[in-house]
Formats: C-alpha cells, sequence, structure tokens
C-alpha cells in the first residue's frame, strides 16, 4: 500500500471534502432559516 498519494488522488479527495462541506454549509443555511 503506497502511503503517498499522488496528484491526482489529492485532486480527488480535496474535490470531494470541499463538495460536501458546500452542501452541509448549505442545508444549515436552510435549517437556520426554517428555524428563525
Amino acid at each position: 500500500m503506497k502511503t503517498l498519494l499522488n496528484g491526482w488522488e489529492w485532486l480527488v479527495y480535496v474535490a470531494c471534502f470541499a463538495i460536501v462541506l458546500a452542501v452541509a454549509d448549505m442545508n444549515m443555511d436552510k435549517a437556520l432559516g426554517i428555524l428563525n
């Protein structure tokens, strides 16, 4: 098993992480809007 990831693998992980954060942030905004 490789301990170091290549550039493309890093890009894929970072992109997925950014998308998850963006979706979670949007859902939080909607939830707060409903609560308030």
